[in-house]
């Protein structure tokens, strides 16, 4: 998973956990309704500048069919994270190497 971090410099731990469920839309997302995290995949420490890239390796969940990522910031006293949305000139990308290319 590649973000880019968007507006000014942040920190804390981001958290990416899989979700329980796929049931939900963009339209149709709230409490009734929200998936909750199960397994921790993936997680980034640190300060985040603007316009940094950060990578994820999410590769040990990947499985056919929806699946949902939740990202979460801890913040403890540091700063928020501002990640590009899809609307933006660096939308999130999710990127997917075949065992095979990986040589």
């Amino acid at each position: 998973l590649r973000l880019v971090q968007s507006v000014d410099t942040g920190s804390g731990v981001l958290s990416v956990h899989q979700g329980d469920h796929h049931d939900w839309t963009e339209t149709r997302l709230d409490a009734t309704n929200a998936p909750e995290p199960t397994q921790r995949i993936a997680t980034h420490a640190g300060v985040v500048g603007r316009g940094q890239v950060v990578e994820l390796n999410l590769s040990g969940p990947v499985k056919s069919g929806p699946m949902t990522l939740i990202l979460s910031l801890d913040r403890k006293g540091e700063d928020d994270i501002w990640f590009s949305s899809n609307e933006s000139e660096t939308p999130p990308q999710l990127l997917l190497i075949l065992a095979s290319d990986q040589g």
